[in-house]
């Protein structure tokens, strides 16, 4: 999927407050631009992903885009993570590019 993660707040020069995003374009307008970062569609298994963007793709299908505005709960909740702070609300946009299904377990020999 093709992603952008902000803060609900814009920096104080007027710019969105982006802290993770797969656009390369995006990236260099937030001033988060990193060369060891490929800018690309991201495959990203939904245990990974907070609650509120695991339920905000299931209502879209494969080329489908959704903006989500996420309460805390549905985000990083009490805790925060990396540059997010506990109890923070969020927005992401998502282009969902494909789905791609687990691989069947493997039996385990008795």
């Amino acid at each position: 999927m093709d992603y952008t993660g902000q803060f609900t707040n814009k920096k104080s020069n007027g710019t969105l407050n982006v802290f993770d995003t797969s656009d390369a374009k995006i990236a260099k307008e937030a001033g988060i631009f990193s060369e060891s970062v490929q800018y690309v569609p991201r495959s990203l298994p939904l245990g990974q992903l907070p609650q509120g963007v695991i339920q905000g793709i299931q209502l879209i299908g494969v080329g489908g885009k959704i903006k989500m505005i996420l309460p805390s709960k549905l985000g990083f909740g009490e805790n925060g993570g990396g540059p997010i702070n506990p109890f923070t609300p969020l927005v992401f946009d998502v282009e969902l590019k494909g789905i791609i299904k687990p691989a069947a377990a493997t039996p385990v020999a008795k």
